[in-house]
């Protein structure tokens, strides 16, 4: 486990994190394990702790999107909490997050991960899209990076 509730990148359910595991996590592989994770504690039990911590885990990343952009990078350092790349993207890196946010809202009626959609979804729109493309940008400051 890490302080900050952002899982490393390889976990094994029995034995735990791997020696010598990064502690660089991508923003889709930590943030998208909600409906695997609430499917496996519905079908185990109510008081399963997997959809929990899946959960935990996206509102961690979600706590520390850019002041500025509202948006999220690409990877982060599971143990700080601190972007380690400031790529801000709708591309692979992030895209299974914001999937993920709305199915598991949707399948669990979860109000909260719903609503973190629509907020990241509106600053996606706001500070990503530039006429009909959906631009790369600075997860902190908004600035222009590809394509």
């Amino acid at each position: 486990a890490t302080t900050t509730g952002i899982p490393y990148g390889t976990v094994n359910l029995m034995l735990g994190v791997p020696e010598g595991e990064t502690r660089v996590s991508n923003t889709a592989g930590a943030g998208s394990l909600t409906v695997e994770f609430g499917t496996l504690s519905l079908l185990s039990s109510s008081s399963s702790p997997f959809y929990a911590a899946s959960k935990k885990a996206v509102l961690a990343l979600l706590d520390r999107k850019g002041q500025k952009t509202g948006l999220l990078g690409t990877h982060i350092d599971a143990m700080k909490g601190t972007w380690t790349d400031h790529l801000a993207s709708i591309g692979s890196g992030t895209d299974s997050l914001y999937e993920y946010l709305l199915k598991a809202g949707i399948l669990f009626g979860d109000e909260e991960l719903l609503q973190h959609f629509q907020v990241l979804y509106d600053d996606v729109q706001r500070v990503m899209k530039k006429n009909q493309w959906y631009i790369d940008v600075n997860v902190m400051s908004g600035a222009h990076i590809s394509p």
